[in-house]
Parts: structure tokens; sequence; C-alpha cells
């Protein structure tokens, strides 16, 4: 799990602008804790994921408490190469995987495909590199400094806020209806989205009103398990389809291990419903 920093005693009624320099310092911390194990030009899958979702909830902190647009952009930029590093990572785990459940005279195609994504890696950990430069030498400095001047006389637990974590819920339940209307993978990946934003800005209201968001962290999780798995398989698919015709002796292993996988992505998205389900 990634790492999340503890923050000091911040009631309801502690004004953001004493809550925000240290909510955004611990989330900034987060960040950069994972700094050393991205070093190496191929850094562990586990360190791209944990610095991925500190980068999203250090986003969360600094939209929470109003501050540029501009900073938010710039920790997405970390974030975006770190999620082009993950997805190639975890794409090629799941086919390593894959070629041992594969009959014999599929395994040299998949085997191709696999080569080829591991390949882009290299380039993929350059660009990681570059950016980590530019995240500690300029964005980092940006941040130190918007932390200190960020906040407002507003409070915590006050109508501000609680109306925020609201609107983020509101997206969440018509997301839920577009899903059960179709199950199209641009619709599940928007409730997906949804559904980690409500989250995280849930998460940063958990000094304010602990049950409250506690609760909804807790009654999320199922339901982001789930859609995790279904965007997984959208991914897949994507990538098989993508690579038919590409290399036409592969054309047969490709369209097979596709199909298998829209069966596991009709489960999947089967199990999103029960989620949705139930939250009444």
């Amino acid at each position: 799990m990634a790492r999340k920093a503890p923050l000091p005693k911040l009631g309801p009624k502690v004004r953001a602008s004493e809550a925000a320099p240290a909510v955004l310092a611990a989330r900034l911390a987060d960040v950069r804790h994972q700094e050393p194990a991205l070093a190496r030009a191929q850094p562990a899958p586990d360190a791209v994921h944990d610095m991925r979702v500190a980068a999203r909830r250090l986003r969360a902190a600094l939209k929470l408490f109003e501050l540029p647009d501009s900073l938010g952009a710039e920790v997405k930029r970390l974030q975006d190469s770190l999620g082009a590093v993950r997805d190639v990572q975890v794409q090629a785990e799941w086919l390593a995987k894959a070629l041992r459940t594969l009959p014999a005279n599929d395994r040299a195609a998949i085997a191709g495909l696999r080569l080829r994504l591991v390949q882009r890696l290299d380039p993929l950990g350059a660009s990681l590199q570059q950016e980590l430069l530019r995240w500690r030498t300029a964005t980092v400095p940006l941040l130190a400094q918007a932390g200190r001047a960020a906040g407002s006389k507003r409070r915590l637990g006050g109508k501000r806020f609680r109306r925020q974590l609201q609107r983020r819920l509101r997206r969440v339940l018509r997301s839920f209806a577009q899903f059960e209307k179709s199950d199209l993978p641009s619709i599940a990946h928007r409730l997906r989205i949804a559904a980690k934003k409500l989250r995280y800005e849930a998460e940063l209201f958990e000094e304010a009103r602990p049950k409250t968001a506690r609760a909804l962290v807790k009654r999320l999780q199922p339901l982001r398990k789930s859609l995790g798995d279904l965007h997984d398989a959208d991914v897949r698919i994507s990538l098989l389809e993508q690579q038919i015709g590409v290399t036409p002796a592969a054309d047969g292993a490709l369209r097979r291990l596709a199909g298998r996988e829209r069966g596991v992505r009709r489960r999947l998205a089967s199990t999103v419903r029960r989620a949705i389900g139930r939250w009444g």
C-alpha cells in the first residue's frame, strides 16, 4: 500500500489556512518518499505504483484548497509519466502469466508481443527520469512555497468543503446511471476516475469528519477494485486488438486471447453492476 504520512490533529473547526500547509506538506512528502526507489533506469513496479497514488493524493489536496490549476498540472505531468511506465509493466506481467495458460501453438506469438512491450520500457524509463528531474528542480519548490501560502478562513468541516465532497459524490452517482445503461470502456473509465477522485477527497476529510469520511472510503473500496479489474481487461483487449495485422502469422493467437479476455470482461462488468447495486 502507498505510504500515507500522518497529519497533525485537524478537527472540523480548523481553518483552511491552518490545515492546508500541514496537509500539502504531508502529501508532498509521500511523493518524495518514493524518489530514491525510482532513481534506477528500470524502477520496481511497486515503487512506480506507490508514487503514482501519492501524486493523485497530492493533486486532490491541491484541488481541495483551491490552489492554482497550474500546480495540479505540474503534478499531473509526473503522474502521467509514471502511468506510462506502470501500464506497460502491468501488461507485460499479465502476458507473462497468460503465456503459462496458452496452448503451445499460440505461445510464440504472444511471447513476441510481450517482448515488443518490454522493449518499450527503456525509452519510457528514460522519459520518467527526465520528468523526475523536472519534478525535483522545478515543481517541488513551487509546491513547497504554495503550501506555506495556501488556505483561507473557511473551516475544514464547514459547508463549503462538505458541498465540494457532495458534488464529487453526485458525479459518481450520475456515472452509476450511465454505466447501468451501457458498460462501454469509455463509460467505465469515467466512472473509475470519478470514484478515485471521490476516494482521495474523502480521505482528506478523515480528520474533520472521521466517521463519514472513513465510511465512504470503506464503501468505495469494493467498487474501486472491481472498476480497476474491469479497466485492466479493457486495456488488455485494446492491446491485443491493436496488434492484429502487425504480424499476420500471430493474428489467430491474438484473436483467441482477445476473445478469452472479452469473456473475462463480461464477468467483471457484472461484478461492477453488483457493486453499484449495493449502494442502493
